[in-house]
């Protein structure tokens, strides 16, 4: 019952510093006294119970509305470091109690776009607490509000906590194998906005007149390149595991996965084309994109995502049937000289 109360109780909302550092200490000297079998059964137990006490005062400071988000941000960041520190079995008798509030500080906080930003910062720890939560059968009953906070965070999030947020999905589905017709549905629906987000974002970022894009800035995650391949690794992950339930959604992505990958960089496709007229082969990237970075991510979203999808459903002869297309991407990559690879079918 204690445990219950602390997290609700605002009398524990200053935490002081000391307090983490001493808990960590213990915890490392634990764990030495565990390898020597030095520890008895009591004092484990008293250690466990000081770690699940700790991180619900921490928790308590990071629900707290009156904290600013620098003393949260330390805070979270403490309770990553402790969680680091200590075995899983023990670490996971906090789960009950510090994965709602993680979901529902991602959830109820204000995305970032600045990685200047304390929210940016303070967002990029809670993720990574989640994401290295180990999957254990200890997180199982968490699986599905993480997958659909996850998702949350695809739609609304900055591109880095979307790149992170899939990454997390292909972990605990390959674990859990927990997906069902309705959860399939909710990320084809997302992955079909971000394919429809494409046309317009290459036209925006990678065009001869773009503006530069400031590296302090992160893009959002339902008009990202990266994202776009990590989705696809999503996807292919499900197939694998649920093959029956993920073969129709599969399919309803293949047009889509082709109208991406047949996309160009319009600053790219006028230097290839005004050189080829000479009859001579375009290789590497023009030097008229002014965003690189952006156009590495693209062609890499265009392998990783539209590739692996048509590959993995396996129904090539059905896509020349069908769409009678030629599809012309460019895999040379930032400063590379490749060849372009033209692939008909």
């Amino acid at each position: 019952m204690w445990i219950k109360a602390g997290i609700c109780n605002a009398n524990f909302v200053s935490l002081p510093p000391v307090w983490f550092c001493q808990v960590q200490l213990l915890w490392r000297s634990s764990n030495i006294s565990r390898q020597h079998q030095t520890l008895n059964n009591a004092s484990l137990e008293l250690l466990t119970q000081t770690l699940v006490y700790t991180i619900l005062l921490s928790l308590t400071a990071l629900l707290t509305v009156t904290i600013d988000l620098r003393t949260k941000h330390t805070v979270a960041s403490e309770i990553r470091e402790i969680l680091d520190t200590v075995r899983d079995t023990e670490s996971a008798r906090a789960y009950p109690y510090l994965i709602p509030a993680l979901l529902e500080l991602l959830r109820s906080g204000e995305s970032a776009f600045s990685k200047d930003t304390p929210e940016y910062a303070f967002r990029r720890v809670l993720l990574e607490i989640l994401s290295r939560l180990p999957m254990t059968e200890g997180l199982r009953p968490h699986a599905h509000p993480i997958y659909s906070c996850m998702l949350h965070l695809i739609r609304h999030d900055n591109e880095e906590n979307g790149t992170t947020a899939c990454k997390l999905l292909v972990d605990i589905i390959r674990a859990y194998r927990m997906l069902t017709g309705e959860s399939l549905d909710e990320f084809v629906a997302v992955f079909l906005q971000i394919f429809a987000n494409m046309k317009v974002l290459v036209e925006e970022t990678l065009s001869e007149d773009s503006s530069v894009l400031d590296p302090a800035n992160v893009l959002f995650s339902i008009r990202s390149f990266k994202v776009l391949g990590e989705m696809g690794m999503v996807i292919v992950i499900m197939s694998q595991i649920h093959k029956q339930l993920a073969s129709p959604a599969m399919q309803t992505t293949i047009p889509h996965a082709i109208e991406v990958l047949a996309l160009e960089s319009p600053a790219q496709h006028k230097a290839r084309t005004d050189f080829e007229v000479t009859g001579r082969i375009w290789a590497g990237m023009s030097p008229t994109v002014k965003n690189a970075g952006a156009y590495s991510e693209f062609i890499h979203s265009q392998i990783k995502a539209c590739v692996r999808s048509i590959g993995q459903c396996r129904i090539l002869k059905m896509l020349y049937r069908c769409y009678h297309i030629s599809l012309i991407t460019c895999v040379s990559l930032e400063n590379s000289q490749k060849p372009m690879l033209k692939i008909s079918y």
